[in-house]
């Protein structure tokens, strides 16, 4: 199992092999992930959630832009951004989707987001930060990135806990939450940014098997 912060453990990072049924759920992972090599990034509850480092390189947050649109072409639509630290959210092109597989308050009724790509993330004391909170008067939130090239999106319960258990990802803080009295899906997980090339295939994998579960039948 990959190596984490001490102050993160993995039963903190969510375990989802507690409460819930994974054998009953159906996996959309094409086979086996490996798995992620060193640290997990450092992650904290703003924003609700954001990745504050080992974020993507430039070329590598491009090569997952460009993996990510050929993967959902034709399949999905982009936009429009659920929260400012989004760079790309896809919303799929049917409201056939399934429960589970909806990030959108209250399932495909009010929306058929699956999953975003979110920006870069800035340290307060960032100069660009700086100018746009105390000289443009904007709030914080509204510009603040979740972290370049990391991900928000849905997965069976099964994969969620794959993905958390070979080190690619954690449990959203807002799972299985209601906002507004509409309720988000237990699957939802933050996965972390390809660090490298090498690891776009990875995270884009993960991906896949979201839109697989988001374009299934499963109920």
């Amino acid at each position: 199992m990959t190596d984490v912060f001490a102050h993160k453990q993995v039963a903190e990072l969510g375990s989802l092999d507690e409460g819930h049924d994974l054998d009953g759920t159906p996996s959309f992972l094409s086979g086996a992930l490996p798995d992620r090599v060193g640290h997990r990034p450092h992650v904290e509850s703003c924003l609700p959630q954001a990745q504050m480092d080992q974020q993507s390189p430039g070329d590598v947050m491009e090569g997952l832009v460009v993996a990510a649109r050929t993967l959902t072409k034709g399949l999905v639509t982009e936009g429009p951004l659920s929260m400012p630290p989004n760079y790309i959210s896809f919303h799929l092109n049917s409201r056939e989707i399934p429960n589970g597989a909806c990030m959108t308050p209250g399932g495909p009724l009010y929306g058929t987001e699956f999953a975003h790509i979110r920006s870069l993330w800035r340290p307060p004391e960032d100069a660009i930060m700086l100018e746009e909170v105390s000289k443009k008067g904007k709030r914080w939130h509204s510009i603040q990135g979740g972290g370049q090239g990391s991900m928000c999106l849905c997965l069976t319960l099964r994969d969620a806990d794959h993905v958390i258990h070979s080190g690619w990802g954690e449990r959203r803080l807002l799972e299985g939450e209601e906002i507004s009295g509409r309720a988000l899906p237990h699957g939802l997980v933050l996965v972390y940014a390809p660090r490298s090339l090498d690891e776009v295939p990875v995270v884009i994998r993960i991906l896949e098997a979201s839109l697989k579960y988001a374009t299934s039948t499963e109920r």
